[in-house]
């Protein structure tokens, strides 16, 4: 049964089902007018860009904060008449005064996807989502503005038009309100529009794929359904890493501090960096692939697959087959671990097959192997 849940504490919006992570999508507000403010409107009753006395679009500037734009909502109702179109909302530079006399300067830089007039509500006024693809930065400490227009219309007038929620009596809002009206740009500074501005930040995805080049910090949670995850940057700690039947590859340093890089389903994992402590890893019938150093409390488990490790494991390694096999041409620092598990397959009473050739120490126990390459006393 799948679940839908806000993180405790957080701005996190995580969807699961069972132990799998399928969404998880930070929510951040870069600026907003709460539509607690409302005390008034404005008719929005032409298509965009209007040439007579109709107002065809409405807007706020605001200040960004360095994210990227995931969405913005508008206070719209529609009238007793059956309007037929799009809204579109888009993201301007200004010109003017912040506050006062702002309104849209240049070419539009980003687009959101439309949405249908006929699909807003004709009762109260309710906030209406605008979705943008994720890919324009507002810088931090600029300002912009964002604009609610008309852009295509099939039964539009003056008896079948949308209201847009405004502050008319005592806004504060840092910015001010935008309209268009009678050919051109109109500053209006003694309203506010009612609005919030999200930066959407998806953490996940299902049929395709993820590239991180910089560093990842503290308590990260990656997944993808079939896609694949590629990590160039550095991991720290509290990383968690899933996918289905896709696959993960690791560059980047894990640093010191690293737990929790899990990759599930029947995909597969390569990591060249080395891995520190407390790093869990598993598989279904995919594989596990590491060239660089394995440091302490490493578990890595398969299913039907396979784990191979050129590098150097240390202290207190798990790793677990099912039918798969391992190989490690690495040093196995403690010794002790690779004689415990020996000790535990005897113990369950399971056929047990131990050679030693030209310093390759190999184990068989059943269909399952592990072998390690012993380091030359010295």
């Amino acid at each position: 049964m799948a679940r839908l849940e806000l993180e405790r504490g957080t701005d996190v919006l995580l969807l699961e089902t069972g132990d799998a992570l399928l969404l998880e999508l930070g929510l951040y507000v870069i600026d907003s007018y709460v539509e607690a403010n409302r005390d008034n409107h404005i008719s929005i009753k032409a298509l965009h860009p209007s040439a007579g006395g109709l107002v065809s679009a409405l807007g706020q500037s605001f200040t960004g904060d360095g994210r990227k734009i995931g969405y913005v909502q508008f206070h719209i109702k529609k009238t007793v008449g059956s309007p037929v179109g799009e809204l579109t909302a888009r993201l301007y530079a200004i010109s003017g005064t912040f506050g006062t006399s702002n309104v849209p300067a240049g070419a539009v830089l980003a687009s959101s996807s439309p949405m249908a007039i006929e699909d807003i509500g004709a009762g109260d006024f309710e906030l209406v989502t605008f979705t943008f693809d994720g890919g324009f930065t507002v810088a931090n400490g600029s300002q912009r503005c964002i604009i609610c227009e008309v852009s295509s219309v099939t039964l539009f007038d003056t008896f079948n038009y949308i209201q847009i929620g405004v502050d008319a009596t005592s806004p504060t809002h840092g910015g001010n309100s935008i309209y268009y009206w009678n050919g051109g740009w109109v500053d209006e500074d003694n309203w506010d529009a009612i609005f919030y501005f999200y930066a959407l930040i998806p953490q996940a995805v299902g049929e395709g794929s993820m590239a991180i080049a910089g560093t990842l910090g503290l308590l990260t949670k990656l997944s993808v359904g079939s896609g694949s995850i590629t990590i160039a940057g550095t991991l720290n700690r509290l990383i968690k890493i899933s996918v289905g039947a896709g696959s993960i590859a690791i560059s980047g340093a894990l640093s010191s501090a690293l737990r929790f890089l899990k990759a599930v389903g029947d995909g597969s994992v390569a990591i060249s960096g080395a891995l520190n402590i407390k790093t869990l890893l598993s598989v279904g019938a995919g594989s596990i692939a590491i060239a660089g150093t394995l440091g302490r409390v490493i578990k890595l488990a398969v299913g039907d697959g396979s784990i191979a490790i050129a590098g150097s494991l240390g202290l207190k390694i798990k790793i677990a087959v099912g039918d798969g096999a391992v190989a490690i041409a690495g040093t196995l620092i403690a010794i002790r671990d690779f004689i415990a598990l020996t000790l535990r397959a005897l113990r369950g009473g399971r056929g047990v097959g131990l050679t030693l050739q030209n310093r390759t120490l190999s184990l068989n126990v059943g269909n399952r192997s592990l072998s390690m390459t012993l380091p030359w006393r010295k």
